[in-house]
């Protein structure tokens, strides 16, 4: 029997090839921000994991009240889940120092597991940068007072441009 913390590893490291598959068929079309990827990857979750909620369902507050959202969380699971779209080596140290400083304040009593998610579109975004990434700047930025994990996995995604306001 799988332990639910390997599964759900397994299903957000299956999630690439997963929304690639469905764009294959012509379901979905390509991703372009995190949050259109945190939508599917919350409803894909759920079909294992019936309690899984999405983006705000959840919040943690920072020494200032500010609050900071897992895109999914799972409390069966104390799982809080935070999906990072990276399509270059660039936005993946823009995404790791964003995630470091934010979750800082994630975790409580709830939600005692807690990991991150990249979604790398560039097959040079592997595990090894990630993890050597994520170690150097930790150490730049100052640690967090929980144990993250972090999953990688690889899709198809496009970041949306933002539009020139006139």
């Amino acid at each position: 029997r799988i332990k639910p913390l390997t599964s759900i590893q397994k299903i957000c490291e299956r999630f690439g090839p997963f929304v690639r598959g469905m764009m294959k068929e012509k379901w979905v079309s390509m991703p372009g921000s995190e949050p259109e990827l945190g939508k599917v990857l919350h409803q894909v979750i759920r079909l294992s994991y019936l309690d899984a909620l999405g983006d705000k369902a959840v919040w943690f507050p920072d020494a200032r009240g500010k609050r900071y959202f897992p895109d999914v969380s799972i409390p069966s699971l104390k799982l809080a889940i935070e999906l990072k779209l990276a399509t270059s080596e660039a936005e993946l140290i823009r995404s790791i120092d964003q995630t470091i400083t934010d979750i800082g304040v994630y975790g409580d009593p709830v939600y005692t597991s807690l990991a991150l998610l990249i979604y790398g579109t560039d097959d040079s975004i592997t595990e090894e940068v990630v993890r050597q990434l994520w170690e150097h700047r930790q150490a730049r930025l100052g640690g967090t007072k929980f144990k993250w994990q972090f999953w990688l996995t690889r899709g198809p995604a496009e970041r949306l441009k933002k539009s020139a306001t006139v």
